[in-house]
């Protein structure tokens, strides 16, 4: 089966994600965007749709368009390097009629187009999905020119897609085992290519136990070396894998300035993980039929909530996002942190409205108000 057939589950989940987020973002950010307009940069497009019809992140993209089309103006830059594969998208596009101005396709690498599509998305929001087969887009124009805040002023949001087995093979370039001239040669423009893409050559001391460690190094590496570049940048990890239960076979790494930005995709990878279920158990055999995690993710939110109280005598739950979810992050979502709440006032734990958006929620610990 070839890689454009259909979609395997790894490409489901990350549709699913994007499906979900991209209206967010979009209709969020274009609500103060002159003439509702926001940017959308798909620099590794493929061909926009699988062989079967499946959806790829073109598509999903100019659904969101499509969705959004009445109330914010949605253009889509999408850059394919593989003169073939982008024939097929050009194909795929003038067959379903999308209209010139909601998107433009690029031939040739992102690297070449950047500058062009950051021209036209100057004071829009915009919204960069790299999605390579490494890593794609050399550290310094991913940092420089889309990350600084001194970059761009409108808000900007990128997702990564951090591709565990290319960074892999590059890694083991390092010291090939070959004495051929041409080899290493090659090996070694691999190398350079890999420390133009992480940032320096930093990654070149790491020591891993197992190939799966030394590319989470590499990859928890990287996120680091962004965030020193990028002071105040927040990001959101999502593994994700072909199956339940699989090795990743990349990460999804999403930047953003805005805590809102991290706690909407975090509801996003949430409510793609039943699509994602459904894929790898279609008859839902594998899954037991009165499980439901939802009451173990609240009960571990509550635990959460309490400790934090404890500690802190107050929680805002968009500050303190990443511990009020714990290890239920990129699993529970919004209303399952709005229950966890409710039960602890419920109980005379806290106060605080847990009427409002879940986001929103500010609990204090009673016990403290008792005092004042």
């Amino acid at each position: 089966m070839g890689f454009w057939d259909q979609a395997q589950g790894a490409a489901i989940f990350k549709h699913a994600i994007l499906r979900q987020y991209a209206p967010i973002f979009v209709n969020k950010v274009g609500r103060r965007s002159p003439a509702n307009r926001v940017e959308i940069l798909d620099g590794y497009a493929g061909q926009g749709w699988y062989n079967n019809g499946d959806p790829g992140s073109p598509a999903v993209f100019l659904e969101t368009a499509e969705l959004l089309k009445n109330s914010r103006q949605v253009h889509c830059t999408f850059i394919e390097e593989d003169p073939r594969t982008f024939a097929k998208l050009k194909e795929m596009l003038d067959q379903t009629g999308v209209p010139h101005e909601r998107a433009t396709i690029l031939p040739g690498t992102m690297s070449e187009h950047l500058d062009e599509v950051l021209q036209r998305a100057e004071g829009v929001p915009l919204f960069v999905f790299v999605d390579p087969f490494g890593l794609g887009l050399p550290f310094e124009e991913l940092v420089g020119k889309l990350m600084r805040p001194q970059a761009r002023q409108a808000p900007t949001e990128v997702l990564v897609s951090f591709i565990r087995s290319a960074v892999y093979r590059q890694i083991g370039l390092l010291h090939p085992e070959t004495t051929n001239l041409a080899q290493l040669r090659a090996a070694r423009s691999k190398v350079i290519e890999l420390d133009r893409d992480l940032g320096g050559d930093w990654w070149r001391k790491l020591e891993g136990t197992s190939a799966d460690r030394l590319v989470s190094q590499v990859r928890d590496g990287y996120i680091d070396h962004i965030q020193e570049a990028c002071p105040g940048l927040k990001v959101l990890q999502v593994p994700v894998a072909d199956m339940t239960d699989y090795k990743p076979v990349y990460d999804l790494l999403f930047f953003t300035r805005h805590d809102q930005g991290r706690w909407f995709f975090n509801d996003a990878v949430s409510l793609a993980r039943p699509v994602f279920a459904d894929h790898c158990d279609p008859t839902g055999f594998m899954r037991p039929q009165l499980f439901t995690p939802d009451a173990e993710w609240e009960a571990e939110i509550a635990t959460n909530l309490r400790q934090l109280l404890a500690q802190k005598g107050q929680v805002l739950f968009l500050r303190d996002m990443v511990q009020v979810y714990g290890d239920t992050l990129g699993k529970a979502r919004g209303k399952h942190v709005k229950a966890a709440a409710r039960k602890l006032v419920t109980e005379g734990v806290a106060e605080g409205d847990t009427k409002t958006d879940p986001h929103l929620i500010k609990l204090t610990a009673k016990r403290l108000r008792a005092v004042s």
